[in-house]
Order: C-alpha cells, then sequence, then structure tokens
C-alpha cells in the first residue's frame, strides 16, 4: 500500500476515523443509538475518543474505500454501483453517507466485532491508537484494490498469511501477525464468536527497547508479559 505509516506492508483495510462518521444521519442509516453502539463495543470510553458509532461506521467506510465492501450492505449490490460510490467517496467528491442515503440503503452494523486496541509505543516518530474490527464478507460482493493506494488484494487463510511472514515472503507488524492469530479458526461464524467470547479490549502498548551492549539488537519492540516489559526505560 502507498500510506505515510507501514507502506508496502501486509495489512488489512484500514485508516483515520472522519469527521463525517460521527454526524447524526448515521443513527438512522444504521439503526444504531449511541447507546446500542457502545453496548456492541463492550469498551468504555474516554472524553476525546471518537464515539462507538463513529468507529463503526469509519471502520465501514475505510473498508469500503480500500476495497469496494460495503458492510451491512443489502446482498446482490450493482458492481458497478459500488465501485462508482467508492470511487466519489475515496477520492473526496462525495461523503460516505450521502452515496448510502442517495442509493436508498440503511447499513446493518450490529455483526461488526471489535476485539482489540493496539497503540502505538511512546517515543515513535508518529503514534496511532488504532482499533481492529471484524466482520464477514457480504454475499455478492467481490474486493477490488483502490487505485494507487492498494498496491494489491488477495483473501488468504490466516494461518497461511501467519507462514508467508515468518518465511520472510511478506512484511506483517505485530498487530497483523496477532489479530491473524484470533482470526484463524474453522469458519467465519466460530472465529467471530470466539472474538466475542475471548476477546480483552485493554489497550496493547507495546514498549520500545534500546540495546545497551553491543550483543544485544540495537532496538527490540517488547510487547506486555514479555520479559523486560515492567523494566523502568
Amino acid at each position: 500500500m502507498q500510506a505515510e505509516f507501514a507502506a508496502t506492508a501486509l495489512v488489512f483495510p484500514g485508516g483515520r476515523i472522519d469527521q463525517h462518521d460521527g454526524h447524526a444521519a448515521w443513527e438512522e442509516l444504521t439503526g444504531l443509538s449511541p447507546g446500542a453502539a457502545a453496548e456492541m463495543l463492550g469498551s468504555p470510553w474516554e472524553t476525546g475518543d471518537p464515539s462507538p458509532l463513529a468507529l463503526l461506521v469509519g471502520a465501514a467506510r475505510e473498508v469500503f474505500e480500500e476495497s469496494a465492501i460495503l458492510l451491512g450492505a443489502p446482498d446482490r449490490l450493482d458492481p458497478a454501483w459500488r465501485e462508482e460510490a467508492r470511487r466519489r467517496v475515496h477520492s473526496g467528491e462525495a461523503e460516505f453517507r450521502d452515496v448510502v442515503l442517495e442509493a436508498g440503503l440503511r447499513l446493518d452494523l450490529g455483526r461488526l466485532v471489535y476485539f482489540a486496541r493496539w497503540i502505538t509505543p511512546v517515543g515513535a516518530p508518529r503514534r496511532y491508537d488504532t482499533r481492529f474490527f471484524a466482520a464477514a464478507m457480504p454475499a455478492g460482493q467481490e474486493a477490488s484494490p483502490a487505485p494507487v493506494e492498494v498496491e494489491r488484494m488477495a483473501w488468504v487463510r490466516p494461518g497461511e498469511a501467519l507462514s508467508s511472514a515468518e518465511r520472510g515472503e511478506v512484511f506483517a507488524m505485530p498487530p497483523t501477525r496477532v489479530a491473524l492469530m484470533a482470526l484463524d479458526g474453522p469458519d467465519v461464524d466460530a472465529v467471530l464468536s470466539g472474538l466475542v467470547r475471548q476477546r480483552s479490549l485493554e489497550p496493547i502498548l507495546p514498549r520500545v527497547r534500546f540495546g545497551e551492549n553491543p550483543d544485544q539488537p540495537p532496538v527490540t519492540v517488547v510487547m506486555p508479559g514479555q520479559p523486560g516489559y515492567e523494566e523502568p526505560r
């Protein structure tokens, strides 16, 4: 992907929350009240965080922009309409809610599963607070990569993607690897229900440790629970 962060890496569709993702119109377009969205996500919200509904809408919008997949939409959407609507939203010509409204659609985002939150280590040049969602692929839709932004797109089993990363065939950052492990399972329904049962929504904050002698790597990323994580910086 051509991106300011993790360019060329194996990643899931994603990006930043847009101010329009929290527009009041989304309550009607999704049938979700603020309280219902918060209950779905099952996590406390701090002042300054995007609203739970904005996070759900933002996740659906980013998937649509990057893959032309419209989560929560009725089956069998016209592929030509999806491509043109994606182009308009991705280019900034139209707001996401406008194309949904124009098509007379309502998005059922009730099956999106929020399962992880990662925060970039302190001291990184750019810091991100990223939430991970999972959803079943809508029937009758096919993914297509966003021109320029996405180099290529592929469907691959999580275990196969992890094996490719271990062999060095692709580059996958720690959050991607951990998410792939959580997504591995016998089928989509089992994976989604397992994510709900087993998820921990405590923010995952890796720490960076710098080697103190020539025998140590110059920089090491230490995950919560690993040796050295609790040591003073």
